[in-house]
Protein backbone atom coordinates (compact mmCIF):
# COMPACT_ATOMS: atom_id res chain seq x y z
CA UNK A 1 0.00 0.00 0.00
CA UNK A 2 0.95 3.16 -0.69
CA UNK A 3 -1.73 5.37 0.71
CA UNK A 4 -4.20 5.54 2.90
CA UNK A 5 -7.00 7.73 4.00
CA UNK A 6 -9.43 7.73 7.20
CA UNK A 7 -12.13 9.96 7.83
CA UNK A 8 -12.63 11.25 11.46
CA UNK A 9 -16.46 9.77 11.75
CA UNK A 10 -15.18 8.37 15.35
CA UNK A 11 -13.68 9.75 17.95
CA UNK A 12 -10.36 10.91 17.34
CA UNK A 13 -9.15 8.46 20.19
CA UNK A 14 -10.09 5.63 17.49
CA UNK A 15 -8.67 7.22 14.53
CA UNK A 16 -5.51 7.89 16.19
CA UNK A 17 -5.52 3.94 17.46
CA UNK A 18 -5.84 3.23 13.44
CA UNK A 19 -3.43 5.57 12.47
CA UNK A 20 -0.79 3.92 14.72
CA UNK A 21 -1.64 0.62 13.84
CA UNK A 22 -1.13 1.59 9.72
CA UNK A 23 1.87 2.87 10.52
CA UNK A 24 3.06 0.15 12.44
CA UNK A 25 1.97 -2.23 9.42
CA UNK A 26 3.48 -0.25 6.31
CA UNK A 27 6.47 0.55 8.98
CA UNK A 28 6.17 4.43 7.90
CA UNK A 29 6.59 3.43 4.15
CA UNK A 30 2.71 5.13 3.05
CA UNK A 31 1.14 8.48 3.26
CA UNK A 32 -1.47 8.66 5.58
CA UNK A 33 -4.18 11.38 4.97
CA UNK A 34 -7.67 12.32 7.27
CA UNK A 35 -10.46 14.30 6.75
CA UNK A 36 -11.91 15.90 9.85
CA UNK A 37 -15.70 17.02 8.67
CA UNK A 38 -17.41 16.77 11.61
CA UNK A 39 -18.62 20.23 12.88
CA UNK A 40 -19.29 18.89 16.36
CA UNK A 41 -15.74 17.98 16.48
CA UNK A 42 -13.96 19.98 19.31
CA UNK A 43 -10.40 20.95 17.68
CA UNK A 44 -8.96 19.98 20.88
CA UNK A 45 -9.81 16.62 20.43
CA UNK A 46 -7.98 16.71 16.49
CA UNK A 47 -5.27 18.26 17.68
CA UNK A 48 -2.96 14.77 18.71
CA UNK A 49 -3.62 13.33 15.32
CA UNK A 50 -2.06 15.90 13.25
CA UNK A 51 1.93 14.73 14.01
CA UNK A 52 0.65 11.65 12.49
CA UNK A 53 -0.94 12.50 9.33
CA UNK A 54 0.83 14.04 5.76
CA UNK A 55 -2.13 15.12 4.88
CA UNK A 56 -5.16 16.92 7.00
CA UNK A 57 -8.56 17.86 5.25
CA UNK A 58 -10.70 19.99 6.93
CA UNK A 59 -14.33 20.52 5.90
CA UNK A 60 -15.81 24.12 5.51
CA UNK A 61 -18.71 23.30 8.17
CA UNK A 62 -15.60 21.86 10.71
CA UNK A 63 -13.77 25.42 9.65
CA UNK A 64 -16.49 27.54 10.37
CA UNK A 65 -17.92 25.75 14.03
CA UNK A 66 -14.40 26.33 14.41
CA UNK A 67 -14.00 29.94 13.99
CA UNK A 68 -17.68 30.70 15.54
CA UNK A 69 -16.40 28.83 18.84
CA UNK A 70 -13.41 30.28 19.09
CA UNK A 71 -13.37 32.90 21.79
CA UNK A 72 -11.25 36.04 21.52
CA UNK A 73 -7.23 35.68 22.30
CA UNK A 74 -7.45 37.66 25.61
CA UNK A 75 -10.76 35.80 26.45
CA UNK A 76 -8.64 31.99 25.79
CA UNK A 77 -5.97 33.67 27.80
CA UNK A 78 -7.86 34.63 30.83
CA UNK A 79 -10.05 31.67 31.25
CA UNK A 80 -7.27 29.13 30.53
CA UNK A 81 -4.54 30.74 32.11
CA UNK A 82 -1.96 30.16 29.19
CA UNK A 83 -1.84 31.19 25.69
CA UNK A 84 -4.89 29.85 24.11
CA UNK A 85 -5.32 27.33 26.35
CA UNK A 86 -3.48 24.83 24.56
CA UNK A 87 -0.69 22.70 25.30
CA UNK A 88 2.63 24.61 24.98
CA UNK A 89 4.04 24.60 21.18
CA UNK A 90 0.12 24.20 19.73
CA UNK A 91 -0.72 27.64 19.99
CA UNK A 92 1.32 28.40 16.50
CA UNK A 93 0.15 25.34 15.12
CA UNK A 94 -1.89 25.69 11.35
CA UNK A 95 -4.71 23.92 12.55
CA UNK A 96 -5.34 26.07 15.39
CA UNK A 97 -4.72 29.81 13.52
CA UNK A 98 -6.38 28.93 10.50
CA UNK A 99 -9.70 29.07 11.81
CA UNK A 100 -9.22 31.58 13.87
CA UNK A 101 -8.03 33.77 10.80
CA UNK A 102 -11.81 32.64 9.37
CA UNK A 103 -13.40 34.43 12.10
CA UNK A 104 -16.10 37.22 10.86
CA UNK A 105 -16.55 38.31 14.16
Amino acid sequence: PVWCHLECRQEPSFVLDMAKAWAKECGGKATLSLEVEKASLRLEAVLPLLPHFDHVLFSRDFVQAQAASDPPPEKRRREAGVEDGLPPGLQDHEAVRFPRGCRTT
